[in-house]
């Protein structure tokens, strides 16, 4: 699992007292959830805080109408690759700014 982090391939936080998790919400009916390589790698662009990623991956902001939009990680589920690429880049922008 560690080689699989290191490349990004799969999303790995470490606790404060040094204990390493693979978060749950990554793996979606026993496979990892289709394009979180991708849009790892495009975070770390941004960030190499892994926390911050988990956090981005599952907060639904408002879409603008008033209503919480789907978590980027709802999105990747729903097969909206492209979509979480688009906000992934716009993110990792304004983290590296």
């Amino acid at each position: 699992m560690a080689e699989a982090a290191a490349s990004l391939r799969v999303l790995e936080v470490s606790t404060s007292d040094g204990k390493v998790l693979y978060p749950a919400f990554q793996v979606h009916e026993g496979h990892l959830v289709e394009g979180i390589n991708e849009v790892l790698h495009v975070l770390s662009t941004g960030t190499k805080g892994t926390w911050t990623w988990a956090q981005w991956l599952n907060t639904r902001v408002n879409d603008g109408t008033g209503e919480e939009a789907p978590s980027p990680m709802e999105q990747l589920r729903a097969g909206h690759l492209e979509d979480v690429l688009r906000d992934a880049r716009h993110t990792a922008w304004a983290w590296s700014s």
